[in-house]
């Protein structure tokens, strides 16, 4: 952990091959220098692809700089995080990451070959992605939260997720926890949802960016919301909280993914200051959040020292939680 927390003070001197941002000296071609790259390890269209598509042009011309974006996908994102974390530290690369690639990822695959604080280091926070319990909506269907736990626990069910360890599994694992509850883990590679409308499914715990639309054609119902308060997409939706009972203590029960820009180990802090300064400005423009809002990202941008200190929070939160949820034999 304090390995993470100093690496800003650890930062070591950029080698002459280093391309720096503004206007020193510069052992590339100027066409080199003019270009940056963003490695993003989901799809085209994914939340952190439309994030970091919406600002590479406003940030790239605040830099003097073009921004390319580009698309590294598998193992849920190892793939690009190992790729920038064995990348030169001269400021020509940068990775939009999550809280899965950074932190429950690597905990729950201890042989990824990268680590946080060590070889890949936080720039700038941009914002999150909440979560929302959702069932379907044929015969049978449970209309609250509460009745969704009363059904589990006469008849054991089943929930849809992306994958062991995707955070669907994890919200709805931590959901039952609490409730004192189980149903059993239907995983799917893409395309979770059509089965929960059909019915083969009992409930899902999936982002609100995919339930929204579903939602409102009437095909899924929203339950709860995991954040701590209600949500301007789904505002006639309570929160998971808000459904405590005297037998359920669900307060304080909150589910969200963030996004953030991350570099190689002992990139200069010249090159991650000003480019979390003008990340942080650009997300300030009303048309940016504009643009944001419509894909249900809540735009938070976190300085560098703040953002570095959410992250070392969140590790400690879910190394604690990942123990318990294996011990307790829920993650499979």
């Amino acid at each position: 952990m304090s390995t993470r927390r100093s690496f800003l003070s650890a930062t070591a001197a950029l080698t002459t091959a280093t391309v720096p941002l503004l206007g020193q000296a510069q052992a590339e071609s100027s066409s080199q220098n003019k270009l940056l790259r963003a490695i993003v390890g989901t799809a085209a269209g994914s939340t952190p692809d439309v994030i970091m598509r919406v600002i590479q042009d406003r940030v790239g011309g605040a830099l003097s700089k073009t921004i390319i974006v580009e698309n590294r996908l598998g193992a849920a994102g190892q793939i690009a995080t190992e790729y920038v974390a064995n990348q030169a530290n001269d400021g020509s690369t940068f990775l939009v990451a999550s809280t899965s690639m950074m932190i429950t990822t690597p905990l729950l695959n201890p042989a990824v070959k990268y680590s946080y604080g060590k070889n890949i280091v936080p720039i700038v926070g941009l914002g999150s992605v909440g979560y929302v319990v959702v069932t379907g909506t044929g015969p049978g269907a449970p209309k609250t939260l509460n009745e969704l736990f009363d059904q589990l626990r006469k008849s054991s069910g089943s929930y849809s997720s992306y994958g062991v360890g995707a955070f669907g599994q994890l919200g709805a694992e931590m959901l039952m926890e609490r409730a004192g509850v189980k149903a059993l883990h239907v995983p799917y590679k893409s395309a979770a949802m059509p089965d929960l409308i059909a019915g083969l499914n009992t409930f899902a715990v999936t982002t609100v960016s995919e339930a929204v639309p579903l939602v409102a054609s009437g095909r899924l119902r929203a339950l709860a919301v995991a954040s701590p308060t209600r949500m301007a997409s789904l505002p006639t939706v309570p929160t998971v909280a808000e459904s405590s009972s005297g037998k359920i203590d669900l307060s304080n029960f909150s589910l969200e993914v963030w996004y953030g820009l991350f570099a190689p180990a002992k990139t200069s802090s010249t090159f991650i200051s000003t480019l979390s300064n003008v990340v942080i400005d650009t997300l300030k423009r009303p048309e940016v959040q504009t643009k944001l809002d419509a894909a249900s990202v809540v735009v938070t941008p976190l300085s560098t020292p703040v953002f570095a200190k959410k992250v070392d929070t969140d590790f400690g939160f879910w190394q604690e939680t990942l123990k318990r949820l294996q011990a307790s034999g829920r993650l499979s």
